[in-house]
């Protein structure tokens, strides 16, 4: 969604899905990950590129899963989102706006922490 392409469903892990992207993706239909993941499932939306984590796909599904749409394996540290994002962009055509949105993010990030540093100087801080 940080790049403008809206993706023609969304995945689950039975019957979970990712809430903090439900105001964006509520009403697309879902893949449930750990039931679903077929070929007919992938070609019922139709996708232009499948993504998905090398967690739910095991290596010998690959090939079944490619003959739908080029896929990309996420092999990758999931807590690296900046580098996940970067390659999300490369593989849409969308490196630009990539390189936009976090440079956005770092200001707001810039401003926040500006913004606490002058509401906690010379305070101390406990979290719970």
């Amino acid at each position: 969604m940080t790049l403008g392409v809206t993706p023609v469903a969304k995945y689950s892990a039975s019957g979970t899905v990712q809430e903090h992207l439900e105001p964006w993706l509520a009403d697309l239909p879902t893949i449930d990950l750990m039931n679903d993941l077929s070929p007919q499932a992938a070609l019922g939306f139709p996708p232009d590129l499948i993504m998905i984590s090398s967690h739910f796909l095991p290596a010998e599904d690959y090939d079944t899963i490619a003959k739908v749409a080029p896929t990309y394996l996420f092999n990758g540290d999931p807590t690296d989102w900046r580098a996940q994002l970067g390659k999300v962009a490369e593989l849409l055509g969308k490196q630009n706006v990539a390189e936009q949105k976090l440079a956005e993010y770092d200001d707001r990030v810039a401003e926040a922490k500006a913004q606490l540093a002058n509401a906690t100087e010379g305070k101390t801080i406990a979290i719970v």
